[in-house]
Order: C-alpha cells, then sequence, then structure tokens
C-alpha cells in the first residue's frame, strides 16, 4: 500500500482536527460563498496540509471563526488577503491556473444516456448505497472534492485519491468521517452545485432550510457543465448523484446534459424496515436493497418500469445519510 493510502486509513478511527477544518471549510465555502478567492485560500491550504506545510495558528484560528459564522447565519465573512499573504498563496495567480477548468471551458460533448437520483430519508443509508454503486466502477459522479466553479480541477491534484484506491475499509465508517479527511474523495452530494442549478430550497442557518413550494430561477447550465466534466473524468455515459433534495428535482433531472429525447432518469430509494428508518446503529444487508423506478422520455414521464436491485453484500458500517 502506497503511504498516501496508509495514511488515509490511518484517519479513518479519528481525523486530524486541522485537516478536518480545512476540507469542512472548502466544501462549506463553495456552498455558502460566491467569492472564488475563499476557494483558492481553502484549497492550497488543504493542498499544502497534503504536502506536509502546517498553516500557521492565526490562520487555523481565522478558518474556525469562518465555519463558526456558516453555522451561525450561513455566510461566510468577508475574504481576508492577509491570510493569503500570510501563507504564500497568491491569489491572482492561483484564479488565472484556474481559468481553464472552469465551468464555461467544459465542452458540452455527450450529455448522459441516464441519470441516476438516489433519494431516501435522512440516516436511511442513502450515502452507504452512492457509495457502494459508485465502487462498481460503472458510473460517472460529483464528489467530496468537485466545485461547482470548476468542476474537476480537484481531482487532477496529485494529493487527492479516489476511494476505490484505499480499500473497502473506507466503506466500514460513517460518511462523516470520510468526508473530511483530506487527500480523500469519496462520492459526494455536491450540492454546491445541484442548488446552483435547480434551487428548491432557501438555507435559513445550521441544519435548518425552507421548501420552496416550486423551483425557483437557477443556472443550469452550472449542473450540465458538471456532469459533462465528470462524464469524461471518470469515462462513463451514466451519472449517478444522491443528495436528500434531489427528491424535489426529479422531475427537472434531464436537464443534467443537454435536452434530448431518450435520456432516462432513474431514481434510487433507500429500502429499509419501518422500525429501523431512524436509525444510526449499524446498517443490515436490507440497506442496500432499493427500488429502482426507471422514468424515460422527454419533457413527461413516458414510460415506468420498477425493477428490485440487490447491491453486493459488503461488511456492515455506521450508516449516515
Amino acid at each position: 500500500m502506497n503511504p498516501a493510502a496508509a495514511h488515509i486509513l490511518d484517519q479513518l478511527p479519528t481525523p486530524d482536527r486541522i485537516g478536518r477544518d480545512l476540507a469542512l471549510l472548502r466544501t462549506r465555502l463553495y456552498r455558502f460563498s460566491d467569492d472564488l478567492r475563499w476557494y483558492v485560500l481553502a484549497e492550497t491550504l488543504e493542498e499544502h496540509l497534503l504536502e506536509g506545510r502546517q498553516p500557521q495558528p492565526a490562520t487555523i484560528s481565522a478558518v474556525r471563526a469562518c465555519l463558526a459564522q456558516i453555522r451561525r447565519n450561513g455566510s461566510s465573512p468577508a475574504f481576508q488577503l492577509a491570510l493569503a499573504a500570510a501563507e504564500s498563496i497568491d491569489i491572482t495567480a492561483a484564479l488565472a491556473e484556474r481559468a481553464a477548468y472552469t465551468w464555461q471551458q467544459v465542452p458540452l460533448a455527450t450529455p448522459p444516456s441516464t441519470v441516476v437520483l438516489i433519494v431516501g430519508a435522512p440516516r436511511s443509508g442513502t450515502s452507504h448505497l452512492f457509495n457502494l454503486l459508485a465502487a462498481t466502477g460503472k458510473f460517472a459522479y460529483l464528489t467530496t472534492a468537485s466545485c461547482w466553479a470548476w468542476p474537476v480541477r480537484n481531482l487532477h491534484q496529485p494529493g487527492r485519491h479516489p476511494f476505490t484506491d484505499v480499500g473497502d475499509a473506507v466503506l466500514e465508517v460513517d460518511n462523516k468521517r470520510t468526508r473530511i479527511i483530506p487527500g480523500l474523495v469519496m462520492p459526494g452530494e455536491a450540492e454546491d452545485i445541484w442548488h446552483r442549478a435547480m434551487p428548491v430550497y432557501q438555507h435559513i442557518r445550521g441544519h435548518r432550510y425552507e421548501i420552496s413550494p416550486a423551483a425557483t430561477a437557477g443556472d443550469v447550465r452550472i449542473l450540465q457543465a458538471a456532469a459533462h466534466a465528470h462524464l469524461a473524468h471518470f469515462r462513463r455515459t451514466v451519472l449517478l448523484a444522491k443528495s436528500p433534495f434531489n427528491s424535489f428535482r426529479i422531475p427537472r433531472s434531464n436537464d443534467c446534459g443537454e435536452t434530448r429525447s431518450g435520456t432516462s432518469t432513474s431514481s434510487v430509494t433507500s429500502a429499509r424496515r419501518p422500525t429501523r428508518c431512524a436509525a444510526t446503529t449499524s446498517s443490515s444487508p436490507q440497506t442496500a436493497i432499493c427500488l429502482l423506478e426507471n422514468r424515460l422520455g422527454h419533457g413527461s414521464l413516458a414510460q415506468s418500469t420498477t425493477m428490485r436491485l440487490l447491491a453486493g453484500r459488503r461488511p456492515s458500517r455506521t450508516s449516515s445519510s
């Protein structure tokens, strides 16, 4: 096993606190800030950590203060250029390096042949199912390193490793841990992409949201670019996605690619015994049993097929949605 994979495995029981905060900062900023300078700072701090360069104590304090503000009111503070200067990060040069990866530069070649949306109640095993299906290698999927602004740029960084290179141990650990380990790239909800393209809620603060009665305006081109970029990166034609909010997006999911007849949309619903629906203990193989509802057609649900899908058996783990 290579040293990077071994280091990731060592963190599975207890992720490094500094690494955890930097990973959280990056993903929180993607969702709750539009300032690309923050993205550059967070990504570079994480990449420096993967190279063995620890951030300064004042930087970590600022990172934690930023996370606290996002938790309180759902917005980041104003960007602090002094933080970048203290860490010798050239924001202008870093933005120029990312220009070739921006979503506007993604060629819209071939849309996904099928979009598979995993939906289900919180803590019902949807994240575990997402991981299991992604591990088969049959799908393209958005990741914990994906960013709406430059969809797959981070996937090309040498310090980041797909979970499939690390081994099955990552599937035995709650997603709350795996998604905060720098360098470990897991299947991700990528709400920063989905919400900008198809907003279906208003974020209040923390984990509080107000669901919109109808889809509000968004820029679906962001989602299309992300879908195309990940299809090309993984060299697959089927896009797999999971978010608790995608239940409200299924009617518009054909917008993941160019609008055309023949694109199919599948919704995968995690199934559990009702008595265990809200459980947070180890999941049983029943978690991997789901209903696959295949909805075909353009602009309407022209055809519907329901089949039972039994995913491969894996060691039990603590479930997380």
